[in-house]
């Protein structure tokens, strides 16, 4: 009784097998022991060949009639929601708890009715929308946190409107708890417990003054203002969500899933210039920051009050992202692998700029600027990366890469650097490429360095992998 998809030419991607993830053939070539994981009242259940299929759903039958009992009609409901059952249609292409799931393209992305909504609660927050209420912040970051289900990328900008909403959410409080007397007494009955009757009754008059607290907080009001990064990254999500932008919120179920990483990247920055490498990619590079950027740091300044400062975190993430940038020409560059959907690691030695790649900085204005720039970088990109930390005595040939010191005297207006004792030092560089990031791709960083300013976000999708740098050598 059960409906099945019809059968349509396709293009099917092929999931590439890596150490935690090995496929379903044991070696033998068999089908290893299917599982079938259960939230709540609902079941995820997946399977290769339409046998295995068949198997599988009878088996979840099974299991919920050993649970739930057998099913007596005249007695009770069926444990089994057969509308379910009898509405959905067995094949590649499933949408659970609002993802479209495609094990055909082995992505995962969000359905065409969903990212209007969202588009259209962000609609509301034009340019000249200077606050806003807790209620309507807490509907957008709802909507948006299921859409960076489907595009990870999106998360990297979330960390300051979880904190605008955290702020918000605490300054009703107090504002309540000064000119509310009902709030007040809610509270009260919650801290004493100050109720007479049974303990269960007790119980129920602190669940009700908990509901009325919580919706007095929540329903309050008050304006808050929308700061500067909070503004850009409204802005950001509006021009990525528009119907014209051609951006796909669609992301390599690779991309998602704990996974041994194609290749790890490794870099590292100090005031005056950076670098990196990848043994397994092979490529490295070294690269001195401008003047103007260096005048920022704390080579001139004494500490960060100046507005204009630039911290070692930023030029870390810095480091990050060409290393990013660098792993994606390679890939368009050479073969490296076949798995159409790789992922790097990047190491670095530097805490936060470890974390940025993944939740950026929520004080940094800076670092929220590289943030949207990097997120511009990630959408549509079909390589995945990943964050792992490690000490400055492992990061050895990073660290003497940021360190090389000019070879010109200090008169010259264009420094030079002599890379051959550090490749006689650590020969696994001599196999190595050079990679030379591009003027228009250095361009942008600097610009964000020196203006705490993200170019538009249709600027940098329109970098493509070959306006990103060369390999020579």
């Amino acid at each position: 009784m059960v409906k099945w998809q019809d059968e349509k030419e396709t293009i099917i991607c092929r999931a590439h097998p890596c150490n935690i993830n090995q496929g379903v053939l044991d070696d033998l070539g068999k089908v290893k022991p299917l599982e079938a994981n259960i939230y709540v009242d609902d079941i995820l259940a997946a399977a290769a060949f339409k046998e295995n299929m068949m198997r599988l759903l009878a088996a979840t039958i099974e299991a919920i009639f050993l649970v739930c009992g057998q099913p007596d009609i005249a007695v009770g409901q069926c444990p089994l929601s057969l509308e379910k059952w009898f509405e959905s249609i067995v094949g590649p292409r499933q949408i659970v708890l609002g993802l479209l799931v495609d094990t055909d393209k082995m992505t995962v992305s969000l359905t065409d009715e969903y990212i209007q909504q969202v588009w259209n609660l962000l609609d509301l927050w034009d340019p000249d929308r200077r606050t806003f209420k807790v209620g309507d912040m807490q509907k957008l970051v709802g909507k948006l946190a299921c859409l960076g289900e489907g595009a990870p990328w999106i998360y990297k900008l979330m960390s300051h409107l979880y904190t605008s909403l955290a702020f918000a959410l605490k300054s009703n409080t107090e504002l309540l708890e000064k000119s509310s007397s009902g709030f007040r007494k809610f509270i009260d009955q919650i801290a004493t417990k100050n109720f007479s009757g049974k303990q269960l009754d007790n119980q129920r008059h602190v669940n009700f003054a908990m509901k009325k607290v919580t919706k007095m907080i929540n329903k309050h009001g008050h304006q808050y203002l929308v700061n500067r990064t909070m503004q850009d990254e409204l802005t950001f999500l509006s021009q990525a969500l528009s119907p014209d932008s051609g951006i796909k919120f669609e992301t390599p179920i690779a991309h998602l899933i704990p996974r041994t990483p194609t290749a790890s990247i490794i870099g590292d920055s100090s005031l005056l210039a950076c670098g990196g490498y990848s043994i397994t990619l092979k490529f490295w590079w070294h690269l001195s920051f401008p003047k103007e950027v260096i005048e920022r740091t704390l080579l001139h300044l004494k500490n960060n009050s100046d507005e204009t400062f630039i911290s070692i975190n930023c030029l870390e993430y810095v480091t990050i992202i060409i290393n990013y940038c660098a792993s994606k020409t390679v890939f368009e560059s050479k073969e490296i692998t076949d798995d159409p959907h790789p992922v790097v690691l990047c190491v670095t030695d530097n805490t936060s700029a470890l974390n940025w790649p993944l939740h950026p900085s929520k004080k940094s204005i800076i670092g929220r600027a590289l943030a949207r720039f990097f997120c511009g970088l990630l959408i549509g990109s079909n390589v995945g990366v990943n964050a792992k930390w490690i000490s400055t005595t492992e990061n050895v040939i990073a660290d003497k890469i940021s360190r090389l010191k000019s070879t010109n005297p200090t008169s010259s207006p264009s420094l030079t650097y002599d890379y051959s004792n550090l490749q006689q030092e650590h020969k696994e560089l001599k196999a190595c490429s050079f990679f030379h990031p591009s003027p228009k791709l250095l361009s942008l960083i600097w610009e964000i360095l020196l203006t705490q300013k993200c170019p538009d976000l249709s600027a940098v999708l329109k970098l493509k992998p070959s306006d990103l740098g060369k390999l020579s050598g």
